[in-house]
């Protein structure tokens, strides 16, 4: 699987595609948000931690991206 970084520079090489300083924008941010998620959850916890419940506590939620505007530039 891409990620969203890896996907857009692909896409820039293809006809037709264009390099935008917003939508690189864009992709940075999605980049930074896709990191986050994929990261979430998997901290490795020791085996005190485990056994002496550290677990029990929620993981940090991670923050979502909204994206407002017309379609298309």
């Amino acid at each position: 699987m891409s990620t969203p970084l890896e996907r857009y520079q692909r896409d820039l090489g293809s006809e037709g595609f264009v390099r935008d300083p917003a939508q690189a924008n864009a992709v940075r941010l999605l980049q930074e948000l896709y990191d986050q998620l994929m990261a979430s959850g998997k901290e490795s916890e020791g085996f005190l931690a485990k056994l002496f419940g550290a677990r029990n506590k929620p993981p940090e939620p991670v923050k979502g991206l909204y994206f407002w505007g017309g379609v298309g530039r």
